[in-house]
Parts: structure tokens; sequence; C-alpha cells
């Protein structure tokens, strides 16, 4: 499982690398991008350190994962109710962001039967 939220970990640095790489003073998205991305990333980490401090029980592992997956789904419903209103533009470059990351701990988890989809 450590290996696994590594890979989207080594993902997440590859997007921010972009997301700098295009940052501007014309243009607000890649910042956006760049604060999503360090935020998602300290996620991601945190159920690193809490899969590597417990006893790698399968249950245990499934339990860190879910949780995980509960914390950026709720981001990204919040996400998604902030798209209807004023910063409309910030909100979408969040969702998109943070569906990108649900999606691929869930690829990743589901092939290895680590998470109830």
């Amino acid at each position: 499982m450590i290996h696994s939220l590594k890979m989207v970990l080594s993902v997440l640095s590859n997007q921010l690398d972009a997301a700098v790489a295009e940052v501007s003073e014309n243009n607000i998205a890649p910042l956006v991008t760049v604060r999503q991305t360090t935020e998602l990333m300290r996620l991601v980490m945190g159920a690193i350190v809490q899969l590597k401090r417990g006893s790698d029980r399968p249950d245990e592992n499934r339990r860190v994962l879910e949780n995980l997956l509960a914390t950026l789904r709720q981001m990204a419903s919040d996400e998604r109710m902030a798209m209807d209103g004023r910063n409309a533009a910030v909100a979408t470059m969040q969702y998109r962001t943070t569906a990108s990351t649900i999606a691929q701990i869930e690829a990743i988890a589901g092939a290895r039967g680590e998470v109830r989809q």
C-alpha cells in the first residue's frame, strides 16, 4: 500500500513541476494548481506516515486508505459546490486536480483489492 501511495505522490510531484513551469504574471491557473497539488501531496504523505506507523494489517491499511479517500471525496464535493459560486474557475481547477488524484488512488488500490469501490 505504501508503494502505491508513493506512486500517486510521484504523479502529484510531476503535476506540481508542470504547474510551476507554467507560472506567469498573466495566468493565475498554475498557482491554483500548485496550491491544490501541495495540499493533496500533504494528505497522501499523511496517509503514508500512518501506514508506516501501523502494523501493516490489511484491515488497517484499508481503513487508512478509505479515510484518505473520504477526505479527498469531501474536498471534491466542496469544490463542486464552489463551482457554482463567484470563484467557479478556481473551484473547477481544484476539483479537476482532486478528482484525478481520487481516480489514481482508486485505480491503484482497486487493482490490488485494497479498497471497496
